[in-house]
C-alpha cells in the first residue's frame, strides 16, 4: 500500500494539540484502511505533517475529516526509506505516554537544512586523471563524507554525482560543508570542480516530491557565479551567522539572486530539448529585452545566454549517454541540438572527448 505525507497549516498549533489529533486518527484509521505511522509538528511555523499508509490520498483526507477535521493543505506520495533519510524516522519517537491521557506528546519539527554537494562528472574525471586516480579520490571523498556527516549529525539522502544530506542544524550543516571543502582542497593530484549549496525548508510544500522546492532551489543556485565554493540560501542567512573570516569560503545568496536564477533554470529545464528554443525565447519567458537578458545572465552565472543554454544541453546529454538505450544521435535530438554533428563538435570542445568515447567508458564503470 502506498505511503503519503500531508501538510496541515494550523495557526497556534501546539505539540499537545498535534498529539490529540494523532490519537484521534489512530482511533478511526481502520475504518479507512489506513495506518497512521507518525507525525511531525512545528509550533513556530504553525504546521504539522502526517505520515500515513493508505489506499489513496482521498482515504487520508476522509480519515482526517472524521477524526479531527483539520484541513489537509497538500498531500504527496513518498518512499519510507527517503522519508527516514531526510527526517531520521518513520515511526513515533520513543517517548513515554502521559498516564492520565495516554498521549505521547513530542515537539519534533520537520524543518531540515539540506546540503547539496555537486562535483565533476566521474566519467570525465576518469578520462582526465585515469581510472585508478579517480577511483581512489572518490572512495576517499565518500568515506570522508560518511565520517563527517556522522560527526555533524547529518543524514545521507543520496550519494551520486550530486550528494544530498539532511541536517537539523544550520550551524552543523555549514561546519560539515567547510570540512568537505577543506578535504577537497588538500588533494594535489586531482582538482575536481566542487560546489556546495546549503538551503532549508519543509518536506511538503507545493512540490510533488519530498523537499522538492528546497532541492530545486539549491540545484538552481549551483549555476550562480561565485568565487566562494559554498553558497548559503537566503533562509540560511536568516537563521545562522558566520564569521567574517569565512567570507572567502561562504557566499550569502540574496533573495533576488535565488529567485531569478530559479526562474531562469526552470525556463531552461522546461525547454532545453527544443531545437528551435533560442535566446529570444528565454528573454520572452524572463520578461526582459535581449540585451537585458544578456546582462542579467552574465551577472548571475558568468555565461552569455547562448553559452548557458548550450551548457545545460551538454550537461543533460551526459545523463542520456549513460543510459545504454540512447545512442549519440538520439541523445543529440533529445537534448535540443540541431544535428548529431553539431552536438559532437560542442561535446568535444567542452569535455575534450567525443560522445561515443564517453558513452563507452560510462557503460564500463
Amino acid at each position: 500500500m502506498p505511503i503519503y505525507m500531508d501538510l496541515h497549516i494550523v495557526p497556534g498549533i501546539t505539540a499537545e494539540n498535534a498529539a490529540k489529533a494523532h490519537l484521534q486518527d489512530l482511533l478511526f484509521q481502520d475504518e479507512f484502511e489506513c495506518n497512521c505511522m507518525t507525525y511531525w509538528v512545528d509550533e513556530t511555523k504553525d504546521s504539522a505533517f502526517c505520515l500515513i499508509e493508505a489506499p489513496s490520498p482521498r482515504a487520508v483526507k476522509e480519515l482526517h475529516d472524521k477524526a479531527h477535521g483539520l484541513i489537509t493543505h497538500q498531500i504527496i506520495e513518498v518512499n519510507s526509506t527517503v522519508v527516514e533519510s531526510f527526517l531520521g524516522r518513520i515511526y513515533d519517537p520513543d517517548v513515554p505516554a502521559q498516564l492520565d491521557t495516554q498521549l505521547k506528546v513530542f515537539n519534533d519539527p520537520a524543518f531540515r537544512v539540506l546540503v547539496l554537494l555537486s562535483h565533476s562528472d566521474p566519467v570525465l574525471m576518469v578520462l582526465e586523471y585515469g581510472n585508478e586516480n579517480s577511483n581512489t579520490y572518490f572512495q576517499s571523498l565518500y568515506a570522508f563524507i560518511d565520517r563527517n556527516s556522522n560527526i555533524h549529525e547529518g543524514n545521507m539522502v543520496r550519494q551520486t554525482q550530486d550528494v544530498l544530506l539532511s541536517f537539523t542544524s544550520a550551524f552543523k550543516a555549514i561546519a560539515f560543508a567547510k570540512s568537505v571543502h577543506n578535504f577537497v582542497a588538500q588533494h594535489k593530484e586531482i582538482k575536481p570542480n566542487i560546489k556546495i549549496v546549503i538551503n532549508a525548508g519543509m518536506p511538503v510544500t507545493d512540490s510533488k516530491t519530498l523537499f522538492g522546492k528546497t532541492i530545486d532551489l539549491a540545484g538552481s543556485m549551483l549555476y550562480l557565479k561565485a568565487a566562494q565554493p559554498i553558497l548559503l540560501a537566503p533562509i540560511i542567512n536568516e537563521i545562522s551567522t558566520f564569521k567574517t573570516s569565512d567570507k572567502s569560503v561562504l557566499k550569502a545568496v540574496s533573495e533576488k539572486e535565488e529567485q531569478t536564477v530559479y526562474k531562469l533554470l526552470t525556463v531552461l529545464e522546461n525547454n532545453y530539448h527544443l531545437p528551435l528554443f533560442k535566446v529570444e525565447d528565454i528573454a520572452k519567458h524572463m520578461s526582459v529585452s535581449k540585451s537585458g537578458l544578456n546582462r542579467l545572465i552574465k551577472q548571475l552565472t558568468g555565461h552569455t545566454p547562448k553559452t548557458l543554454l548550450k551548457h545545460i544541453r551538454l550537461q543533460k546529454s551526459l545523463t542520456y549517454l549513460k543510459k545504454q538505450q540512447n545512442n549519440v544521435s538520439e541523445t543529440a535530438i533529445a537534448c535540443g541540438f540541431e544535428s548529431p554533428a553539431y552536438f559532437s563538435k560542442c561535446f568535444l570542445q567542452s569535455f575534450k572527448t567525443v560522445p561515443s568515447q564517453y558513452q563507452k567508458l560510462a557503460q564500463q564503470l
